[in-house]
Parts: structure tokens; sequence; C-alpha cells
């Protein structure tokens, strides 16, 4: 206990010793204070740069189409044993058949009448 007094009772004492050292060591003292600064802000660029990359990958991730075009001259049961084949692929959600005429009517959209 009475360490605890002792130590509150030099409190300003030790406050005074310190800001008189700061003071006659005003160059070690900014450049301790940069080297803080620079390292501060490095783990911060750090940071935000590795946030980014998580959050670019997450996108293209949930952002990834595969187009399949199959040969005109197939039947519909081997159409629908391609998507089968597609479907059991690990990590495909769907599956979407389109014909031709709807890709054209897309594409027509898309690029306009000319």
């Amino acid at each position: 206990m009475n360490e605890l007094i002792s130590c509150i009772k030099n409190l300003p004492k030790h406050l005074k010793t310190a800001l008189q050292n700061i003071w006659r060591n005003g160059v070690m003292s900014i450049s301790s204070i940069f080297a803080v600064t620079i390292t501060l802000l490095l783990i911060g660029v750090i940071g935000i740069l590795a946030l980014n990359v998580q959050d670019m990958s997450s996108s293209i991730e949930e952002g990834v189409r595969i187009y399949v075009k199959l040969e005109r001259d197939i039947d519909s049961a081997r159409e629908q044993a391609i998507g089968d084949e597609i479907k059991n692929i690990k990590g495909v959600e769907k599956v979407t058949f389109f014909t031709k005429d709807e890709e054209l009517d897309k594409l027509i959209d898309k690029q306009g009448e000319d």
C-alpha cells in the first residue's frame, strides 16, 4: 500500500523528468514518433488491401458463369444428359438452357437492330 502511495506522490516528478528528456532529445523523439506513425500507416494500408482482395475474390466466385455451346444436330435426350452431367459437377448451382433464337434475341437487344 505504501508503494502505491509513493508512486502516486512521485508521479508529477516522473512526468516532469519525462518531458524534460523528450525536450532534450528532440531529434530522437521526433524520429520515434515518425517510426510509429509509418508503422501504423503501413499496417492500415495492408489491412485495407487484404479486405479489398477478400471482397474482390468473393465477388468473383459468386459471378462466375460458364457458357456451353452444343452442336446443332444434338437431340433433346443428349442435351438433357449433358445438362445433368453439368449439374453434377461440384460447385454448380444452376443450369439454364437457351435456344439459338433466345440467344439471338438477347444479342439483338444488347447490340441494337443495326
